[in-house]
């Protein structure tokens, strides 16, 4: 009867709690449901007290009773065994590590010298499972399980015990492989995010990092190992400035997991969100428009990162002047009722895109479709340096962008004061140096005496420096470049060119 308890228990971990309740798709056959719900219930504890009850007080070696254990035996067995097909049939890759543990966990526990029947041909069933999935950790466990098996217990074969022993050994080099991996990239990326080094150190121990790796890359091409030493590549372009090699490397990797036999579902969305934001910062329209609908595939509309996919479709609109289907976009986000869920932080930089097209029109950039409702007032981030000085930068320029359509120069001056400080506190991250230029080209514009002309030589000095540094959407909490800074400069240029015609025109005239 033990070997029928094993079984049941391994019905019943995937379904319900041990011993209580039949699985949900486990429907024996009338012969066999007496023997199955006495023994599930708990009221058989041995073969005797079975084999008396369900044949009016026979031994547990009636010819009946064996028979009618050993069809129950097997029809357990073949329920697992279409479970396990069932699992290999599956899209749904959480599903099954989740299912294939709990199936793993327990076959180890009938690994005693009771259970070598049933451990061999559970464990070569889940194995199937878990080589297609490619969940290394319990490959290694299960081969070490064979090797036993196979090199030294009852099922001893030299032939099967080799090839044990060889798998074995592949993917301890790739579990190996892969824990190297993940530990680099963790490790490179905390220190990234943190801005605590430069990006041209992050940059050399990223490259160095990724070319250790590519030997083991070419040799596993797992899930695990290609997700973080491409995430490493990434992280190695990314600080170099090198969008086009960003974009490269996202659609090899996009590539690579589009053809796993399951839905590889997080990698997918992690580089088609690396190459949109690549695509933005080459102001490509056209391709990024196609990296957002991959972007979108992959999230629920409302949720969280629906929102940032949508940020960053707003973002390649002012990236690209289309500003007209940019309020576009931006009203349909801002009536979305999940809005009102999102964190402080994020919802204020809804509010923030909001009057920056406000005030883009009113310094004469054309927009049919921005005539979305007044926004409601939102409390400002004040300065926080590595949490939200992007946006409080982001809200600076629009404070002095807000002076300079409405002529306040005097204003201007004093937004110059704050602007100094927020330049000299933004040297501390050099991911945030195109900023640092543009605050400095303001202040040219704020001390100006009505603004009517900009010194050549110092504007020109700062402008060719911001020229010089590649655009960087990714890390939008140390910089926040909602309008590209070269597309806004030309606009104040324009501005002021034509407020000194009109001086011009005014003197003229008197």
């Amino acid at each position: 009867m033990q070997d029928i308890k094993e079984l049941i228990l391994l019905l019943h971990q995937h379904t319900h709690p041990v011993l209580q309740q039949p699985p949900r798709d486990f429907n024996p056959q009338r012969e066999l449901a007496p023997l199955f719900e006495g023994i599930s219930r708990g009221r058989f504890t041995s073969d005797a007290e079975a084999a008396a009850q369900l044949f009016s007080g026979a031994a547990p070696d009636h010819p009946a009773y064996i028979t009618l254990k050993k069809d129950l035996w097997t029809a357990l067995l073949d329920w697992i065994t279409d479970f396990n097909t069932r699992l290999l049939d599956s899209n749904d890759l959480q599903y099954v590590y989740q299912e294939c543990n709990k199936q793993w966990l327990v076959v180890c526990c009938f690994s005693g010298e009771n259970a070598h029947k049933l451990v061999l041909p559970l464990t070569l069933q889940l194995l199937e499972v878990a080589e297609k999935f490619e969940f290394t950790r319990l490959c290694v466990d299960m081969y070490a399980l064979l090797c036993i098996q196979y090199c030294l217990g009852s099922h001893h074969d030299i032939v099967q015990c080799n090839v044990a022993a060889q798998k074995h050994t592949y993917y301890q080099q790739l579990q190996e492989a892969e824990y190297a991996a993940e530990v680099q990239y963790i490790k490179l990326n905390t220190l990234a995010a943190n801005a605590k080094i430069p990006r041209k150190k992050i940059n050399l121990l990223a490259r160095t990092a990724h070319a250790h790796l590519k030997g083991d890359m070419r040799k596993f091409k797992s899930y695990k190992l290609t997700l973080y030493g491409n995430l490493l590549g990434l992280l190695h372009h990314m600080s170099a400035g090198d969008s086009q090699k960003v974009v490269r490397l996202c659609s090899k990797t996009i590539r690579f997991f589009e053809q796993k036999p399951y839905n590889a579902g997080v990698p997918l969305q992690v580089f088609c969100y690396m190459q949109l934001v690549a695509n933005i910062e080459l102001g490509r329209l056209a391709a990024g428009l196609k990296a957002l609908g991959s972007c979108l595939h992959y999230v629920e509309p409302g949720s969280f990162n629906w929102f940032k996919f949508q940020e960053l479709a707003f973002t390649l609109m002012l990236h690209t002047r289309r500003y007209d289907r940019a309020a576009i976009l931006l009203r349909e986000v801002t009536r979305h009722p999940q809005l009102a869920a999102l964190p402080d932080y994020a919802r204020q930089c809804w509010h923030l895109y909001h009057l920056y097209l406000q005030v883009l029109g009113r310094l004469g950039v054309p927009m049919a479709a921005a005539d979305f409702e007044e926004p409601a007032p939102e409390q400002s981030v004040q300065a926080m340096p590595g949490k939200h000085a992007g946006l409080h930068g982001a809200q600076l320029i629009l404070d002095w962008l807000t002076h300079f359509q409405r002529n306040d120069f005097v204003a201007l001056q004093q937004v110059s004061g704050q602007m100094t400080s927020v330049a000299a506190n933004l040297q501390k991250y050099p991911v945030a140096t195109r900023t640092y230029y543009f605050l400095k080209l303001l202040e040219t514009v704020s001390g100006l005496p009505g603004g009517r002309t900009v010194p050549d030589t110092k504007a020109e000095k700062y402008l060719s420096k911001l020229m010089k540094i590649p655009v960087q959407v990714a890390n939008q909490t140390v910089e926040m470049e909602v309008i590209r800074y070269e597309h806004l400069w030309s606009l104040i240029q324009k501005v002021l060119q034509n407020q000194g015609v009109a001086t011009q025109n005014m003197a003229s005239e008197a």
